[in-house]
C-alpha cells in the first residue's frame, strides 16, 4: 500500500480525470474513426498524466478495503487466463479490466475530498446529460429501431441503466449544492432522463428508474415538492408520449418476470448454469461466457457470468466487493446512505439482466461508493481532533 502525501494540490490531473469521466456515459455516442469511442482517445492521455502526477507528489493516500478486495479479483481473473478455453477473449477482457482498476484508484487519489469527489459525480452527471438529450434527439427524429431509441450506437438496455444510475446522485447533488443555476440544471434532468428512459422502451432500465424514485421518496428530502409533481404530469401523459409498442413493453413488465423469458434471456442462463456445473470452482476463464455458450451469446446477469467464468472463487470475491461497499455505508448520515444505497440497488437490478460485471459505470460507481465513505470517515476524525 502507498501512504499518504499531500506535498501538491493536482489540479490539472484531477480536471483531466473529471474530462475522462465525463465522457463515459458518450461511449457509444461519440465515435471517432479509426480509433472508436472519445474514451478511448481521452483515456490514455488522463491515466499517464495522472498515474505521472502520483509518482511526482511522491504516493497517494493509502488504500482501503474495496481496493484490496478488487485487486484480489484482478488476481484471480489474471491466473483464470490459465486455463481459459478462449485465450484470445480473456486476454481483450483482463486489458478491459486493468483499466477499471486504475480508474478505481485515480478517482481515490484525486478525489480525497467530498468536494473534488462531487466535482467528479457532477462530470458524470453531465456527460449523462449530453446522453439523455441525445436520447430524446434520436426520439424526435424517427431515428429508432425496432421501436426503441438509443443514444447514436448505445443499447437501449445499457443507456437507460447508465441514466437511471445518475438520479439518486442528481438529487443528492441538488438538496447540496449552493448555486441556484446548478440545483435548477440539476433539478431539470430528472424529467429528462424520465423521458429518456421510457424512449428507449427498456423494460429492465425503467424498474431500474423506479428503484432510484423509491429510495428518493423514503428519504423525505426536500426536493420532492418540486419534483413530485413534474413525475407525475409525465407518467400520465406517458401514453401520449411513447410509440405504442414501447409502452407495451413497459407495462408487460409483471407477466414477463412472472410467466415469461425475459426476452430469451432465462434460456441463456440455464446454457450458463450448465456450464457453471461443469466447471464450478476456477470457471472457463475470464472474459469467455459468449465462447461457451451457443451462438455467441451474452450472458445477460453480471454474476452469472462471473460464475461462469471465475468459478465459486471469483463470484464469492465479487460478492464480497459488492457487500463490502454497502455495509460501508453503515457510517453515513440518512441521505448519504439513501443516496448510494439507491444507485447500488438500481445497478444490482440493471446487473441482473445485462452482463455489466466488466462495465466502466459500474466500477465507476463502486469507486465513488468507496472514495465517498472514506473522505467522509476522514472528515469526521479531522472535526474530532482537538
Amino acid at each position: 500500500m502507498i501512504l499518504n502525501t499531500h506535498t501538491k494540490d493536482p489540479i490539472l490531473a484531477h480536471r483531466l480525470l473529471m474530462l475522462m469521466i465525463f465522457t463515459i456515459p458518450l461511449e457509444s455516442v461519440v465515435q471517432i474513426e479509426f480509433i472508436g469511442s472519445i474514451t478511448r482517445l481521452v483515456s490514455p492521455i488522463v491515466l499517464i498524466l495522472c498515474m505521472g502526477d502520483i509518482l511526482k507528489t511522491g504516493g497517494m493516500r493509502k488504500l482501503g478495503r474495496f481496493h484490496f478486495l478488487s485487486i484480489v479479483f484482478v488476481i484471480w481473473c489474471t491466473l483464470s487466463y490459465q486455463w481459459s478455453v478462449d485465450q484470445d477473449r480473456s486476454l481483450v477482457t483482463l486489458f478491459t479490466i486493468y483499466q477499471l482498476t486504475i480508474l478505481t484508484v485515480l478517482v481515490w487519489a484525486f478525489a480525497d475530498n467530498t468536494d473534488k469527489l462531487k466535482m467528479l459525480m457532477t462530470a458524470y452527471v453531465l456527460g449523462s446529460y449530453v446522453l439523455a438529450f441525445d436520447t430524446a434527439y434520436q426520439y424526435i427524429s424517427g431515428n429508432m429501431r425496432a421501436y426503441r431509441a438509443r443514444g447514436a450506437g448505445a443499447d437501449p438496455n445499457d443507456l437507460a441503466i447508465t441514466l437511471s444510475l445518475t438520479i439518486p446522485v442528481v438529487l443528492y447533488l441538488s438538496v447540496h449544492t449552493k448555486s441556484r443555476a446548478a440545483r435548477i440544471l440539476y433539478l431539470l434532468y430528472v424529467p429528462v432522463v424520465v423521458l429518456a428512459v421510457a424512449f428507449t422502451g427498456s423494460r429492465t432500465g425503467f424498474v431500474a428508474m423506479l428503484v432510484s424514485f423509491s429510495a428518493f421518496l423514503l428519504a423525505k428530502w426536500r426536493t420532492q415538492v418540486m419534483i413530485i409533481p413534474v413525475l407525475i404530469i409525465i407518467f400520465f401523459n406517458m401514453p401520449s408520449l411513447l410509440p405504442e409498442q414501447s409502452l407495451m413493453r413497459i407495462q408487460g413488465i409483471p407477466q414477463e418476470i412472472t410467466s415469461g423469458t425475459l426476452s430469451g434471456r432465462t434460456i441463456i442462463w440455464e446454457y450458463g448454469l450448465d456450464v457453471f456445473y461443469d466447471h464450478p470452482y476456477f470457471g472457463t476463464g475470464v472474459g469467455t461466457f459468449n465462447a461457451v455458450v451457443p451462438r455467441n451469446r451474452s450472458s445477460h446477469n453480471a454474476f452469472l457470468s462471473i460464475a461462469v467464468e471465475l468459478g465459486l472463487v471469483g463470484i464469492v470475491i465479487f460478492i464480497l466487493i459488492f457487500l463490502s461497499l454497502v455495509l460501508s455505508l453503515r457510517s453515513l448520515l440518512r441521505h448519504e446512505r439513501v443516496m448510494w444505497l439507491a444507485a447500488l440497488a438500481s445497478w444490482g437490478v440493471g446487473s441482473m439482466t445485462l452482463a455489466w460485471a466488466y462495465q466502466k459505470p459500474t466500477w465507476l460507481l463502486f469507486a465513488f461508493v468507496a472514495t465517498w465513505v472514506a473522505n467522509k470517515r476522514e472528515e469526521q476524525n479531522a472535526d474530532m481532533r482537538p
